[in-house]
């Protein structure tokens, strides 16, 4: 999904999914949620450091690796420093995890 065009989310969904506990429906409701938590603009912030950190996990790097890569990454294409970036993933992140939560 290019930034700012409507997401799709699929790898918000996948993040979600990369956890071992967590359902289909569980993250598809938390995908959802998040959505209307944070918005598109930040959703689709969210889904490409995600759709990057997965590729990234795939490939075999560790999961501090994977995400810095692909936040500097993201933060590069976007034109949003990396501080700036940090700082608003992580609130994205904190918000998928509550949304996550609440759709048990």
């Amino acid at each position: 999904t290019a930034l700012g065009s409507a997401p799709a989310a699929a790898d918000t969904t996948g993040m979600c999914l990369d956890r071992p506990a967590n359902t289909e429906a569980q993250c598809t409701c938390a995908t959802e949620a998040l959505a209307a938590e944070i918005g598109d603009g930040e959703l689709a912030l969210y889904d490409a450091v995600g759709t990057r950190y997965l590729d990234a996990k795939a490939g075999g790097q560790p999961m501090a690796d994977a995400r810095d890569a692909a936040n500097a990454v993201t933060a590069t294409e976007s034109g949003l420093g990396s501080t700036e970036l940090l700082a608003r993933m992580n609130d994205a992140g904190k918000a998928h995890r509550d949304a996550i939560r609440g759709c048990k």
